[in-house]
């Protein structure tokens, strides 16, 4: 228990003295804290998308899906999030276009649509950001169960504190920043364990389970697509 919480104290020490090191101006003007300047590269940007994706619900959904359904549920899981990523590409080229100097996807529809629909917007948006908060932390607090850990208010408690610390400091910048070194992290961390369970039998193992606890063996198996498929499908495209 003593040892977990000295992790997470270091871990989110060092996102903080990260996040005021290298955010240090940025908090200064509505550009700087919004959008960085909009000096931006593309590796910090790719990064820093790709670790806020792998670090939320996509860390415990797919290889949960993976176990359960095997490679049809990772497929169905997958497959939807990436073109709903290059719909949003597309769309995100258009909003810059039409408001080279805004700041948010709910001040493009005020833009284009008006106050009555960017207000709806922003209210849904607030929803479904409130819900997916709630998701991680509820499987935070399982994982943290299946786990064993004592104490589990107060883990997830230093969690909540440690990530406030460190976002509210900076704004978009703190986010490219932390971000980018979570996700060098978490390859170097993934390649590591990936060696070491090819190495301890992990691939038979990965053979074996390739159709899941259900058993599927076609991406286009009936019950599949009208319950996961479909539902999943609609939830990310």
């Amino acid at each position: 228990m003593l040892t977990l919480i000295t992790f997470i104290l270091l871990y989110f020490s060092l996102l903080v003295f990260l996040s005021y090191r290298f955010s240090s101006g940025f908090d200064t003007s509505k550009s700087g804290f919004l959008v960085a300047n909009r000096t931006a590269g593309l590796w910090e940007s790719s990064l820093a998308a790709g670790a806020g994706w792998v670090l939320g619900v996509a860390l415990f959904a797919s290889s949960g899906f993976a176990y359960n359904m095997g490679w049809t549920g990772l497929f169905w899981f997958l497959v939807p999030q990436t073109l709903g990523m290059f719909l949003f590409a597309w769309f995100s080229r258009v909003c810059n276009e039409r408001i080279p100097d805004g700041y948010t996807l709910s001040g493009y529809m005020q833009d284009k649509y008006g106050k009555t629909v960017s207000t709806i917007y922003q209210i849904a948006l607030s929803l479904i950001s409130l819900g997916f908060i709630s998701l991680t932390f509820t499987a935070l607090v399982k994982f943290l169960t299946i786990l064993e850990v004592s104490n589990i208010p107060l883990i997830t408690g230093l969690v909540v504190v440690g990530t406030l610390l460190y976002s509210l400091k900076g704004g978009l910048k703190t986010n490219l920043v932390t971000g980018s070194l979570q996700m060098i992290f978490m390859l170097v961390f993934c390649a590591i364990l990936l060696i070491l369970g090819f190495n301890a039998g992990g691939w038979d193992h990965m053979i074996a389970g390739l159709n899941g606890k259900a058993g599927y063996t076609s991406i286009f198996d009936q019950k599949l697509l009208t319950t996961f498929g479909i539902e999943i499908g609609r939830a990310h495209v």
